[in-house]
């Protein structure tokens, strides 16, 4: 065999094992992303740290089975469909029209619709009413925003009521009770009604942190089940993004439970989530809970007349701050996650609105 044909014929072995060893190695690579794919070990990785965590000590509580609807539907209740809902003005801004004129149009018949729901909440006048589908052909979600409406529209004789029943018509699971109607009515609510009010809504007050890590360990609980790959989508990216996803927020979940263990104030609960950007998405949900909780103390003060309560946030522990207008009192502010005094900055402290009054000590 002359050189030639064999410099050739060992050029093609050559590239026969680098083409074996290319096509190798790609097979390799494929059957690993297949098999990370098919993996478990995140998810595992997640029970696992959920466990060591003990957020299964932590049961989800059952939610309020659904009731059958109550009233015979009526004509007002097309009406109530065909409406755009408007949104609760703030404390300060006026009613809008379209409310007003609703509510007088439909007088007589929303008298009807309140007494029928009247007539149908428990005898318990804390416990919250059952979860309707439906309230004289009007939907629960519908019927709620009626009887908010009607707080700020109610006559001074059956304000107490009209708050009552507001307050037993929300959801179960909302931690906040609408208290921005109240606040807007506060000097219309009788002196009689006002300590048994105070005492309705003293049922409603939560130890954020407690609910926050019962939160967080029934989510975390909820991350972990069902956030395994479907065998039927092996090779599909899409379903490896889902897991992945899921077990990062699961991380995050667990992170928070962890947070809300170690913190023993709201002051260092903020500090510790505010310190890491990844947390973003979740502290606004945080504050809302703490600025409402703020709020529903602020009301109970103002309703029995006594001193304001202590900010959560200021580094001395002193009470809510009045924010002034023209030498007015129009509302309270808490120094915020900061633990600065702005003045009253909306942008950076909390901000809980009030009727406009002369300015004394709270």
């Amino acid at each position: 065999m002359s050189d030639a044909a064999t410099s050739l014929e060992q050029r093609r072995r050559g590239w026969l094992i680098i083409s074996g060893g290319v096509l190798f190695v790609a097979t390799a690579a494929l059957l690993g992303v297949v098999m990370l794919w098919n993996s478990d070990a995140d998810i595992e990785r997640l029970r696992a740290r959920a466990a060591r965590l003990g957020v299964e000590r932590w049961q989800s509580p059952l939610p309020q089975p659904q009731a059958s609807p109550i009233g015979a539907e009526s004509e007002f209740a097309k009406s109530t469909q065909e409406r755009k809902h408007l949104p609760i003005p703030r404390v300060g801004m006026p009613v809008p029209d379209d409310i007003v004129d609703f509510h007088a149009r439909h007088e007589l018949a929303l008298a009807t619709f309140f007494a029928t729901v009247d007539s149908h909440l428990p005898v318990d006048p804390t416990a919250l009413a059952p979860r309707w589908r439906s309230i004289c052909g009007i939907p629960l979600g519908s019927a709620r925003l009626l009887a908010t409406e009607r707080v700020l529209l109610a006559p001074h004789d059956t304000i107490a009521a009209d708050i009552r029943r507001c307050l037993r018509l929300r959801p179960s699971k909302e931690w906040i009770p609408p208290i921005q109607p109240i606040f807007r009515r506060l000097s219309d609510i009788p002196q009689g009604e006002r300590t048994a009010l105070a005492g309705d809504l003293d049922c409603l007050q939560l130890p954020v942190l407690e609910r926050l890590r019962e939160t967080y360990a029934i989510l975390a609980q909820e991350r972990c089940r069902d956030v395994g790959s479907d065998p039927g989508s092996i090779l599909k990216v899409t379903d490896w993004r889902r897991r992945r996803t899921r077990c990062e927020v699961g991380h995050i979940t667990l992170d928070l439970f962890d947070i809300t263990m170690q913190a023993t104030t709201e002051c260092e609960l903020m500090a510790a989530v505010g310190a890491n950007g990844k947390y973003n998405n979740y502290a606004s949900g945080i504050i809302n809970v703490i600025q409402g909780q703020i709020g529903l103390r602020l009301l109970i003060a103002e309703l029995r007349s006594s001193p304001w309560p202590v900010d959560p946030f200021n580094p001395n522990h002193s009470p809510l701050k009045p924010q002034l207008q023209n030498g007015s009192i129009v509302g309270a502010y808490s120094y915020g996650i900061d633990g600065n005094d702005d003045g009253g900055d909306p942008s950076a402290d909390l901000i809980i609105d009030l009727p406009p009054r002369p300015h004394a000590a709270p």
